[in-house]
């Protein structure tokens, strides 16, 4: 009889959880099939075989059974990622706890993607680990879009820590992130020396002590240091505002900040940067201006209250001057003064120099020429006194070109003496002809001892002289060309018939229309004289009847009426017809013998009436017909060439016997054109 032992056991829980197991694989496993992250396994060996991998690498162009047994360092990782796993690997077996971990992968065409890997570790029931399981997932796209960030990042690093301007900036928690290369040359601290500090850390260069500076005033309000600042405003998110340190620097510096919030990219608050610009050599030359402006102001004032309010009345003158001062204030001034022993005293001139010190040593010659004056009568007395009081106490370099000369109405001279100042221009009233005085003299203050020669200006009535300092002959335009010498004779030579306020007004006018838009960088001073043309002029002429009469009768013809205003060509064709009228009188008249001739020369209300009375037979030349200039010149009569002349040069021309006299009146009308209609009266 054969016995069957038999041992039983209940395995009903050990079936159960087998088919829990098995039910949880095959979940897993319907999990993994169908994700498109890439679920594999790994041996835990140095080479990490692969034990198990989802459908899902087909995007690494591989199929699962290629890749199940194979080693997936040197076929799945390169020489990069297997060292980065190797590194995991290690840590992963000394802790046993899963990471993530990124990596470069390599695709079955070669080709490398960014993977970024969940680890975790699967123990048997004695805890011993049997694989790796993984979960990988493509993050190439994300990891260009970071390394682009990184780059535009720091390409903004570069740009920040290369500005000109010192910044810095400081996260939530009060450390600094930023500390630019302007920043470290402005305080003297090395970026690697603060940046991640806080407690106001970066404060100290600045004060000597911690406090809240502006980049701290945008997180939050410091309504107690925000006083402390010379200026101090919010604008938005930012704050500006400018503090003197005195302890910053040598000898203290203004600085200028302005600070704003710091946001990321969705724009979430994440710190304050503050940019900081030192004003100390600003501020300076702006104090230095402002003080300057008050120099120019006061030396304005000064060269202001110098100048004559009006201009005197001097007989048989008429007299125009002004001075303009330039942006910089020189030492230009003109002066009239009123002589003890009659007469009145012209003075211009120019002092070097600019601002308060012209202005003043304006002052000192002004008063030394005044006191000077008062007690001289000769121009060149008066300058070699000032001369030597101004010499001896000028400061080196400082001097003034000046022209004085006293000016006698009645006689209508100008005595002076010029003491290296520019020559006065002379125009005659006759033809507007430009004549200019000798230089002499040098400047006062210039040395001690000099004399100063005396010169004589005669004017006749109507002549004008021009008065003027280098501030309008150097007047330059925007292509740096000067005025000029010859612009300003023709500026009065254009005008010399007019009154001194007309002359001066175009000289002025010519001036700023050939500066333009150039600023005016020196001082223009002009003083116009013109002598006064004779309202009214009487003259009396007893000559015999000799040819060398003539000129004298010419020069008393030209006297009367260039002081009338005559023009040049007017006074010419006057001399002519009289020349001719007193000839026809010795040759006609007295047939060249000796006879009395009476010469009247009357001017008033604009008109010339010469009158020539002899004592000859009757004679009248008006009676004469013009001369047929058609009629061949054999064919003419002899004669009336003269009479003929007389008639044209002059306006009119009339002729009466009384007393046994010849009276031929030869008339000329000032303002007449000079060519036009002539008309005759019997």
């Amino acid at each position: 009889m054969i016995y069957v032992a038999c041992s039983t056991r209940d395995i009903t829980q050990r079936k159960k959880v087998e088919a829990a197991r098995r039910e949880s694989e095959e979940r897993y496993l319907l999990l993994a099939e169908n994700m498109t992250d890439v679920i594999h396994l790994h041996t835990p060996d140095p080479e990490l075989h692969f034990a198990y991998v989802s459908p899902s690498i087909r995007v690494a162009g591989y199929e699962p059974s290629e890749l199940i047994g194979k080693p997936a360092i040197g076929l799945f990782f390169g020489p990069e990622g297997a060292e980065i796993i190797r590194q995991a690997l290690l840590r992963f077996l000394e802790t046993k706890r899963g990471e993530v971990i990124e990596y470069p992968a390599i695709m079955k065409d070669g080709s490398r993607r960014w993977v970024e890997t969940i680890s975790s570790p699967v123990f048997d029931r004695e805890g011993n680990l049997i694989y790796i399981a993984n979960s990988s997932r493509d993050i190439t796209s994300r990891k260009r879009v970071e390394e682009a960030l990184r780059e535009s990042q720091q390409q903004m690093a570069d740009i920040i820590s290369f500005l000109p301007e010192a910044i810095m900036a400081i996260d939530l928690n009060g450390k600094v992130m930023i500390w630019n290369q302007a920043m470290e040359v402005l305080t003297g601290v090395l970026a690697k020396d603060i940046l991640g500090k806080g407690d106001y850390e970066y404060s100290l260069p600045f004060y000597g002590y911690r406090r809240p500076i502006l980049v701290d005033m945008v997180l939050e309000p410091h309504e107690g240091w925000e006083a402390e600042y010379l200026g101090f405003k919010r604008e938005g998110t930012a704050v500006i505002g400018e503090v003197f340190i005195p302890t910053f620097g040598p000898h203290g510096s203004y600085l200028l900040a302005k600070a704003t919030a710091l946001c990321d990219e969705i724009g979430n608050t994440v710190g304050a940067i503050e940019s900081v610009r030192d004003m100390t050599e600003r501020r300076i030359m702006e104090q230095k201006l402002e003080r300057s402006r008050t120099e120019l102001h006061v030396a304005a004032e000064i060269q202001k209250s110098f100048i004559p309010k009006t201009t005197p009345e001097i007989a048989n003158f008429e007299v125009a001057a002004v001075t303009i001062p330039a942006m910089e204030v020189g030492g230009d001034f003109y002066d009239f003064i009123t002589l003890p022993h009659g007469g009145h005293g012209l003075v211009i001139a120019d002092v070097a120099g600019k601002s308060i010190p012209a202005a003043l040593f304006m002052a000192l010659s002004r008063m030394i020429i005044r006191a000077s004056a008062a007690h001289q009568s000769l121009a060149t007395e008066v300058l070699r006194n000032a001369n030597n009081m101004i010499a001896s106490d000028a400061t080196a370099g400082m001097f003034v070109t000046l022209l004085f000369g006293v000016l006698d109405g009645e006689a209508l001279t100008l005595k002076y003496a010029n003491a290296g100042h520019p020559t006065p221009l002379i125009f005659k009233s006759m033809d507007c002809r430009y004549a200019e005085e000798r230089a002499c003299g040098i400047a006062l203050g210039a040395k001690e001892g000099v004399s100063y020669e005396e010169q004589t200006i005669k004017f006749m009535p109507g002549d004008v002289a021009v008065f003027y300092t280098d501030g309008v002959t150097e007047a330059m335009n925007t292509r740096g060309e000067l005025f000029g010498m010859q612009r300003l004779i023709g500026a009065v030579s254009k005008t010399c018939q007019s009154p001194a306020e007309e002359i001066m007004a175009r000289i002025l006018e010519e001036v700023s229309a050939f500066r333009g838009d150039r600023e005016q960088n020196d001082d223009l001073t002009l003083v116009v004289l013109k002598a006064s043309p004779r309202v009214e002029e009487h003259s009396l002429i007893s000559v015999h009847s000799r040819d060398e009469e003539i000129p004298r009768v010419s020069e008393e013809l030209e006297r009367v009426m260039s002081g009338a205003g005559f023009a040049g060509k007017q006074i010419l064709d006057m001399q002519l017809a009289v020349e001719e009228a007193f000839i026809n009188i010795i040759r006609h008249g007295y047939h060249g013998a000796y006879g009395a001739i009476l010469i009247a020369i009357d001017f008033q209300e604009g008109r010339l009436t010469v009158t020539i009375e002899d004592d000859a037979p009757p004679f009248d030349p008006t009676r004469f017909q013009e001369p047929d200039f058609s009629a061949d010149l054999e064919k003419r009569p002899i004669g009336g060439l003269g009479i003929h002349l007389m008639r044209s040069l002059s306006d009119e021309m009339r002729y009466e016997f009384e007393t046994g006299k010849n009276r031929l009146k030869l008339i000329k009308i000032k303002d007449r054109p000079l060519i036009g209609a002539h008309q005759e009266a019997g």
